[in-house]
């Protein structure tokens, strides 16, 4: 019995072992979920959904951690990595309704989200950017809260 429990607790570790040894550090464009090794390759290459057209600018990074799933800091839509998030049209975006494409929330998931101008809290990021914020810096009521990070 307690050879067993040694194997399988030995191979365990060997495992987590391997895996750390497997997980090195990718960096990820905020705008189009480009992939590199480096912050030098990601940002010496043009990117495909630049807010000011394709190739129009370099990649910029995501600050945020890898998750498993990542939200639109301006609406709230989950998707399973940047590039499916980025790859559609924000009803929320600052200027305007599908103006803008959804951007990654770069904070860490949190079981309440507050707003950065006025202090709202609210579940989510979809139930706190679904309304105005009294204190937004564009003036009262003329933009919607904000998560912060």
């Amino acid at each position: 019995m307690t050879k067993k429990i040694f194997i399988v607790f030995s191979a365990t570790i060997l495992l987590l072992i391997n895996t750390n040894a497997q997980n090195r550090k990718h960096y990820y464009c905020k705008y189009c979920g480009y992939k590199a090794s480096s912050v030098a390759t990601l940002t010496s290459s043009s990117c495909s959904r630049h807010p000011q057209g394709a190739y129009k600018g370099k990649h910029v990074l995501y600050e945020g951690e890898e998750q498993s799933h990542y939200y639109c800091v301006y609406c709230g839509k989950k998707a399973s990595s940047i590039s499916s998030l980025t790859s559609s049209s924000c009803s929320r975006h600052p200027d305007g309704n599908y103006q803008g494409r959804h951007e990654p929330y770069q904070g860490s998931q949190k079981s309440k989200y507050t707003c950065k101008y006025c202090g709202t809290q609210a579940s989510s990021i979809s139930s706190l950017t679904s309304s105005s914020c009294s204190k937004h810096p564009q003036g009262a009521y003329k933009g919607r809260h904000a998560p912060a990070q």
